[in-house]
Formats: C-alpha cells, structure tokens, sequence
C-alpha cells in the first residue's frame, strides 16, 4: 500500500507577453506552435485558484515566465502567482533573458532569487534547481566577449551536428555539474530523495534539449536517490525512463486556448500526476530507496 508524502503544484511556459499570437513549426519539425501570449495570464490565474484549494508544499514554474522584456512583463504574472497559499519557486528559462534589457542579478531579484541555481530540502527531499542557460549564447548581449564566449561553445555543437544546437538551448557547465554531484552526495547522507528541476530537457533525445545533455545525464546515471526530473521548455510535453529515473517535461501554459497545470503526488514508491487540460496523468514507479528511520 503506497503511502502519501506530499504533494505539490507544477506548470511550466506561462511566457506571458502583451503581443499578439503567433505560430510556427517547432523545433522537432513536426509541431506547431501555436502561443497564445496574452491569454496566458488568465490561465495562470485559474491555475493558481486551483492550486489554493489543494494541499501544497509549494508551486513550481519551471521557466520561461515570460515572452520577452522581463522587467516589463513579469509584474503583472508575479502578482498572480502572489496570490498562491504555497511558496511559489521560480526555475529560470531562456525567455528570462530574451530582450531583458537589464542583468542577470536584475533578474533575479525580481523573481526572488539569490542564485540561478540553487536547492531546498522539503519533506525530506531534496529538490535541486539547474541553471541550463549557463552555457552558449542565452544570457549574453551580442558583440560582448561573453557572447563571442557563448557563441563559440554553441559553434562546437552545431559542428558536430547535434539536434539541439540552437540559439535558444544552453549547456551545463563543469562548475555546476560538480555543485549538482556534491548536493546529491549531501542528500544521501542526510537519506533525502532527490527530485531534480529545469528548465530545458535532457531527455528523452529533443531538439530541445540542453546542449550537453549526456555530461548532464552522466552524473545522473551515475548517483543513487534520484527520484525524478521534472522541466519545461518543450511546450508539447514529454517522458522518459532511463536508469530508472522519470523524465518528465511539462507542456506549457502559453500553447494553444487550453490551460495545462499539475499535482504532482510524492509517495514512498511512486510519483502520480494528477493533470488538467493539455497535461496528461501520469503514475512513475521510484527506484528502490528506503530512508533510515
């Protein structure tokens, strides 16, 4: 008999904007995208009405807030998402940044952040946020030696003909991934499981992905506890299995006339879905992980 431990609210590309709508092909070719920017506001607002008569931990966005102009766009969404009764976490995406016209710490202070990558311990679990627009061109001014910097690690993708090498995926640096191996190794011995949040996908194969998703998934393969991966950016959603570790890319706010939001139920052996509109239910088994007592 599965036990309940807790839930929590996610949804991902609200990509609100006061623009009209636009569509075209996405990037796996077969897709369209059809966004829908100002309505996004509406939906995020039903979202959280929904979410304020659940049980939550918290709520999570993961990424893309906004369009564009973040300092001009995301007021009005912040104060929706105000209005939650659980804390509202913020995983930042590469809309963040698209025409930001103000710096990254400018950013980050308004959606409450102290870092673009960070982690917090609820219920005994551990939930690690990835910065995924560290790497590559996301972040940078064009014709600045961070975008030239950028630019070049984006080239060496695009050269060796890897799907996902576009301008609007970035890649993990080795920096971060030392900092992600050292808070997995802190979550096992303190016996937290640990669920996993981002922006862009590492998996299943996308041209969505971040750009070096396989150095990403190497250190996933290779750690113990790891519950879940849950991200945004593909707004046609996703899963995969691989090691025994979910995969799960949440379709977005901003597609098409239809909202798409979650629950997601945290038990002691699985992971339940619980969805409306877009978003499909879904039920993951967890790999093998007993806490101490």
């Amino acid at each position: 008999m599965s036990t309940l431990l807790f839930s929590f609210g996610v949804v991902a590309d609200c990509q609100y904007a006061d623009r009209d709508n636009t569509t075209a092909l996405g990037s796996d070719d077969r897709h369209i995208h059809d966004n829908h920017y100002r309505e996004s506001l509406g939906k995020l607002e039903e979202t959280i009405d929904f979410f304020n008569t659940q049980e939550l931990e918290f709520i999570v966005h993961l990424g893309d807030f906004v369009d564009e102009h973040v300092t001009k766009y995301a007021p009005p969404a912040l104060e929706i998402a105000a209005r939650a009764h659980a804390p509202f976490w913020h995983v930042l995406g590469n809309h963040e940044y698209w025409k930001a016209q103000c710096s990254e710490q400018d950013i980050l202070q308004l959606y409450g952040l102290t870092a673009p990558y960070y982690s917090k311990v609820v219920a005994g679990h551990r939930f690690i946020v990835l910065d995924t627009n560290e790497l590559g061109v996301i972040k940078h001014v064009k014709d600045t030696p961070a975008y030239e910097d950028g630019a070049k690690y984006l080239q060496r993708y695009i050269d060796a003909g890897v799907l996902q090498a576009k301008s609007w995926n970035g890649g993990v640096s080795d920096a971060q991934l030392e900092w992600l191996t050292l808070q997995i190794a802190e979550a096992r011995a303190q016996n937290e499981r640990v669920i996993l949040f981002s922006h862009h996908p590492v998996f299943p194969p996308n041209g969505s992905n971040v750009l070096n998703d396989e150095e990403v998934l190497s250190t996933i393969d290779k750690s113990e506890g790891i519950a879940a991966y849950l991200n945004g950016h593909n707004h046609f959603g996703a899963v995969g299995v691989r090691k025994d570790v979910p995969y799960i890319t949440m379709p977005a706010i901003l597609q098409g006339t239809t909202n798409a939001y979650s629950v997601a139920r945290v038990y002691d052996d699985k992971i339940e879905l619980v969805s409306y509109g877009r978003a499909q239910d879904l039920e993951v088994k967890l790999q093998s992980f007993k806490r101490e007592k």
